[in-house]
């Protein structure tokens, strides 16, 4: 009798141990250098830490794993999961990470708008045509545009990694946004 006892005990831990529960929650992405937005019902990305940005190299993903795409202000639906700005998907949500021209109500990390370097009210501008390249130096200028500062952790990892495949071979210029 305690040896059923003890093997259904395992059995149900070993049951229940084996289900991975994903949260459900929203990615916001800005994309297109920072002129288009939209929220994503979705499960975190591989290596995406909830409420941090994240740099998915064409675009940067914000986690919220507690919130709806309504409540950040995305709310004209716009395909399978996917909701945007009733006024267009060049605007963030309102009470989006990138609302109010900065961080909105991410949180942390300085905050933007006013606080942001001068390269940023003149967009983003490659500073070579390799999509690769281009794309890390992409993410340095909306992380430094949203109020990461240029030795934050972010910036530093988009930089790193431009520096890495610019020392390659090419003759690349450095990006303007990592200095």
């Amino acid at each position: 009798m305690r040896k059923k006892l003890f093997l259904s005990i395992v059995s149900g831990m070993m049951l229940f141990s084996s289900c991975k529960k994903y949260e459900k929650g929203v990615n916001e992405v800005a994309a297109e250098n920072g002129t288009q937005y939209v929220c994503i019902v979705e499960e975190p990305r591989a290596g995406q830490t909830p409420e941090t940005p994240f740099d998915g190299g064409a675009a940067i993903f914000y986690y919220w794993p507690d919130k709806s795409c309504s409540d950040l202000g995305y709310t004209k639906k716009s395909g399978d999961d996917q909701f945007q700005n009733p006024d267009g998907m060049e605007l963030p949500g309102e009470n989006g990470y990138w609302a109010d021209g900065g961080i909105g109500n991410g949180g942390g990390n300085g905050g933007g708008g006013s606080g942001n370097p001068s390269f940023c009210a003149s967009g983003y501008v490659a500073p070579t045509s390799d999509g690769q390249l281009s794309a890390f130096c992409e993410a340095a200028f909306q992380y430094r545009c949203n109020g990461f500062s240029l030795s934050s952790q972010e910036v530093s990892y988009s930089c790193n990694q431009y520096s890495g495949l610019q020392g390659l071979g090419g003759n690349f210029p450095d990006c303007p946004y990592c200095q």
